[in-house]
């Protein structure tokens, strides 16, 4: 049985949370200290002495709290085990740059809703490339912040859940709108078929770097380069229909992939959710092509020597499949998958079936995909006339 006033305790950090109620308070106000004993008998020892000094009304001293400054360099490594590579680099550059210059020196504890609010205010005063900093990058930064204060909390460094009496002040954010249409996405597929438009982007490219003399549009090269690129349509033709982030797709394997069920049945690397996805014909068509290759591995989508397709390789690809379909505005790899959302929104498919399709953790991240169509806005038009 936990001793009382014992709140957590960690074996291994050999950190010791005590917390008990002040005496005539009604149970509203408590004193929380953060200790590090030897061992359970000199845990005990100070709980004892700490539960003492509340009775005789002794506000026992705490430990020292770090700033900001000091925490990251200690715990860094801890808080970015759970981060990819490049969030992490992100995460440093936003910590050098932006949080610790505006409150390296504040301590941990006393970080708050007005700190946060300075942050802001110091990145309003900011310029990236002549342009004020967006919200969403704003947002990042006070995300970050959050993290940290967390991460802290966890571990008993601080005793108070960050911005818990008041929100953290994120700013709004415009939704994104960057999907295709279901025209759009099928013209951006028919790219990877267009040997005329390759070899067109292909003679533009080279005319513009210094090997336009070794490589011709009509060369064996082009050749061969148009080749792997239409080799890599059934991942793109994946991407659209079954709304799978980067890594989930890139990494899909046939073990996961049920060809006579027609479903492809996964856990999502993200939210850790299992998510079950039906194959559309179109989609059946480009895994069967796939299963029939000379070359099949484990993972679904290989290059023609059998290994798994590089983030650099699914980019490059991404980006000449844009230029040849004429898609001039910003649309994202991810987008793919905001358009697989989005068309099924469109076509009344709920929000509660398109949550477990992709995953979410909430139907509130999954609503923002329904958009009035075209079609709709003419009816309420004519409604209106």
């Amino acid at each position: 049985m936990r001793p009382t006033g014992l709140k957590r305790y960690d074996r291994k950090t050999k950190r010791a949370v005590f917390e008990v109620i002040i005496p005539g308070t009604r149970s509203r106000k408590r004193i929380r200290k953060v200790v590090t004993v030897q061992g359970w008998d000199d845990l005990l020892e100070q709980l004892h002495e700490f539960r003492d000094k509340t009775k005789r009304g002794e506000r026992p001293a705490t430990m020292d709290v770090p700033t900001l400054r000091a925490y990251v360099a200690e715990q860094w490594a801890s808080y970015a085990l759970r981060l990819t590579h490049e969030k992490q680099r992100s995460n440093e550059a936003i910590l050098e740059h932006h949080l610790l210059p505006v409150l390296g020196s504040m301590r941990i504890d006393r970080i708050g809703v007005a700190h946060a609010e300075d942050v802001i205010a110091s990145m309003r005063k900011k310029r990236h490339d002549e342009r004020p900093y967006s919200n969403s990058y704003i947002n990042t930064i006070l995300t970050l912040l959050r993290g940290l204060l967390m991460h802290a909390y966890r571990r008993g460094i601080i005793d108070e859940r960050p911005f818990s009496r008041e929100r953290l002040p994120l700013l709004p954010e415009a939704p994104l709108q960057n999907e295709l249409s279901a025209d759009e996405r099928d013209h951006l597929l028919a790219s990877f078929h267009d040997e005329p438009g390759f070899r067109n982007h292909f003679r533009q490219t080279i005319a513009k770097s210094n090997k336009k003399q070794v490589f011709k549009a009509n060369s064996e090269y082009a050749t061969y380069y148009y080749e792997r690129y239409q080799h890599s349509a059934p991942l793109f033709i994946a991407a659209f229909y079954t709304g799978l982030r980067f890594t989930d797709l890139r990494l899909l394997t046939w073990a996961s992939v049920d060809l006579k069920a027609g479903t492809i049945r996964l856990v999502m690397r993200k939210t850790k959710r299992i998510v079950t996805i039906p194959i559309a014909p179109r989609l059946h068509e480009a895994l069967g092509a796939c299963r029939k290759r000379t070359v099949v591995g484990e993972y679904v989508f290989l290059t023609p020597e059998g290994r798994p397709y590089s983030k650099a390789t699914i980019m490059r690809y991404f980006t000449i499949a844009k230029e040849i379909a004429g898609i001039t505005g910003r649309f994202r790899f991810h987008d793919q998958r905001h358009t697989f959302a989005s068309i099924l929104a469109t076509n009344g498919i709920n929000s509660f079936v398109l949550r477990d399709l992709l995953g979410h953790a909430s139907t509130r991240t999954t609503e923002r995909y329904a958009r009035p169509t075209m079609e709709a806005l003419a009816a309420v038009q004519q409604a209106l006339a």
